[in-house]
């Protein structure tokens, strides 16, 4: 397979960049290498040969156009994002203006003699586009309609409406996919996690504004993996939610690796990490639920989560502290340390 993937250098994007040289499959990765995009996580693949990257706007419909002509890829995977540190309505616009210009080039990419038969576009979006769960509902899934309350999980759904109106519309083969809280090597360090991992190891405290909001946990590899297969074996027109029906409050899953850390690279005074935690009960948003039901996909993309949440937020834990130059020590308590499996 010959996949062009925008945002091919931020954390999703490269992991997906990965994935698909793992396969044996041509990637050609664009991205404007700016904001959370980090150079060293394309490093280790071939510069020549199976693997390109180039510096471009997924927005810019007359570089698209060329790159797209020139490429001719079997696909098209789509996951560019805002800069992180853009405003609600800067943010918006460049989600929308990166997909439309994406898929204006696509519609001239299709038209054209250049375009593979089977070709697919892979929209990348996230489960902030649909209103929050209640403790009993049912998890999200395929048909669960748009309905974020959110600025940037409206910007999402407005891209992902717009998607599909277009595959409609021009019979663009648009492959949609939703994806919970993805975690993992090269995430982006003032993201939830890794901040939380740096905040602890500054001695400092861990500011948790949304301990108790429940989300499904899934680690970048397996969404990778999942983007991949929609990319090879997803039906055009069809909506696919990635999750790895690990469900757990935020407070949870910071304890988790509070007591990965005490493990890991224990503080100097003997006490927990757990201890410098410092919870804000009184924003809007605590206590809300989000999870994802991915039996379609596992169904008809054969795919399935294969990190369990314990080995995937060791994996986290190690590679922040690799990258702060703070190497894992050897655990003090021989009974915490990780569990070397993954979920089936």
């Amino acid at each position: 397979m010959r996949a062009f993937i925008t945002g091919g250098g931020g954390f999703v994007g490269s992991a997906t960049a990965r994935a698909l040289i793992a396969r044996g499959d041509e990637t050609l990765s664009v991205d404007t290498m700016s904001g959370a995009t980090d150079p060293k996580a394309l490093a280790g693949l071939p510069k020549s040969g199976r693997f390109a990257a180039v510096k471009a706007d997924a927005g810019d419909r007359v570089m698209m156009s060329a790159l797209l002509r020139e490429y001719r890829p079997d696909c098209v995977v789509h996951m560019a994002g805002p800069k992180p540190d853009m405003g609600a309505g800067e943010a918006a616009r460049a989600r929308y203006e990166a997909m439309l210009g994406l898929l204006e080039a696509v519609r001239t990419y299709m038209s054209s003699a250049h375009a593979k038969p089977d070709f697919k576009l892979v929209v990348a979006s996230s489960d902030r586009v649909f209103r929050p769960l209640g403790a009993a509902d049912a998890a999200f899934d395929d048909f669960t309609p748009y309905d974020s309350a959110t600025p940037d999980g409206a910007a999402e759904a407005s891209c992902a409406l717009l998607a599909k109106a277009w595959g409609r519309s021009f019979n663009i083969p648009v492959v949609m996919t939703h994806s919970p809280q993805v975690y993992g090597p090269w995430q982006c360090k003032t993201a939830l996690l890794p901040g939380v991992i740096r905040q602890a190891l500054s001695g400092g405290p861990i500011a948790l504004d949304d301990g108790e909001t429940v989300r499904d946990w899934l680690h970048v590899a397996d969404l990778a993996n999942g983007l991949v297969a929609a990319a090879a074996r997803g039906a055009p027109g069809a909506t696919y939610l990635f999750g790895a029906r690990s469900e757990r409050r935020v407070l949870d899953v910071v304890l988790a690796i509070c007591t990965l850390l005490d493990a890991k690279r224990p503080r100097a005074d003997g006490q927990s990490y757990a201890a410098a935690i410092q919870s804000s009960e009184d924003l809007v948003g605590v206590g809300l639920r989000f999870g994802a039901d991915p039996t379609h996909a596992e169904q008809e993309l054969n795919w399935r989560a294969q990190y369990g949440l314990h080995l995937g937020l060791s994996e986290l834990v190690d590679w922040v502290l690799s990258q702060s130059g703070a190497p894992a020590r050897k655990p003090i308590k021989p009974e915490l340390q990780p569990a070397a499996q993954a979920a089936e």
